[in-house]
């Protein structure tokens, strides 16, 4: 039987000069960027790199130990070779979907990941898993989560394996287009909370104790309001910041008497009609705060 070895696949936009860093670890290391020999090869420095490290490697230890690293990579078991599995994961590089895009898949990409594979019926998953026995990832915990705790998801694939083609392996159905949406979306509220720590500090700050929750039920009433674009949310919670939490809600508001003074608005599509507050009032106030 063959002796099952640990891969580590690193993601190199999350992982800065990745492949750099790589090459600097004081110990050797077989390091295939999966971009090389596609159309992709230039993008190499930022594409998914498959790493084989030793049984003792340090940096096995501190992709399993440490933050900044879980959030980077991945961990791969396979008792097959690390070109086997590079030639298999080169798949899904590029992929198709019911919405009839073609794009490029971070699949290295930890949170992209454990949503995509969890999308999966455990058959399908087997096909996808392919040369590889079990795929670990550390579960994404929201930017503004205070735990140390670190839980793994395990994609395991069955004894029994069905073999399908490659070329239908990357085609992503439904279930699967909107497992990406929502790792897309987790992806933007991190984005949102960091730039709101940059900005509002000391709002942030003053709400530290309860400020998951304050973030994560904005974000939902605003999707429930219809915002839809990044830009339009991240307006919302600029106003709820700035305004108050009722500024969109309330009888008498900012956004009340703007709505009042402009009442065809009421016609516009929810995400024009933030844009319109905003230009008109938001930015107003911001410069009169400043």
């Amino acid at each position: 039987m063959s002796r099952s070895t640990t891969y580590l696949l690193f993601d190199g936009v999350l992982q800065a000069n990745l492949l750099p860093w790589l090459y600097q670890q004081d110990e050797a290391l077989d390091i295939l960027p999966l971009y090389m020999g596609t159309r992709w090869a230039e993008l190499s420095d930022i594409g998914p790199v498959l790493v084989q490290p030793s049984s003792t490697s340090t940096l096995l230890a501190d992709c399993q130990q440490r933050a900044e690293l879980r959030t980077c990579c991945s961990l791969l078991t396979s008792t097959q070779s690390s070109y086997a599995i590079m030639d298999h994961l080169q798949n899904f590089i590029t992929v198709t979907d019911t919405l009839g895009s073609h794009s490029l898949l971070r699949f290295a990409d930890p949170l992209v990941l454990q949503y995509w594979l969890d999308s999966y019926d455990q058959m399908t998953l087997g096909q996808i898993l392919g040369p590889i026995d079990q795929w670990n990832v550390a579960v994404h915990q929201p930017r503004w989560a205070q735990t140390d705790d670190v839980s793994w998801q395990r994609f395991s694939s069955p004894a029994i394996r069905r073999i399908e083609a490659a070329s239908s392996l990357n085609h992503l159905g439904e279930r699967q287009v909107n497992a990406l949406d929502h790792a897309y979306e987790q992806r933007f509220h991190g984005r949102l909370d960091s730039w709101i720590e940059d900005t509002y500090a000391e709002f942030r700050a003053t709400r530290l104790a309860v400020w998951g929750r304050w973030l994560e039920d904005q974000l939902r009433t605003a999707r429930e309001w219809g915002l839809t674009t990044e830009r339009s949310i991240t307006i919302w919670i600029t106003g709820c910041i700035l305004l108050g939490d009722d500024v969109f809600h309330a009888n008498s508001s900012r956004y009340s008497e703007w709505l009042a003074a402009n009442p065809t608005a009421n016609s516009h599509h929810p995400d024009s009609r933030i844009q319109a507050f905003d230009q008109a009032c938001l930015s107003r106030h911001q410069k009169d705060l400043a």
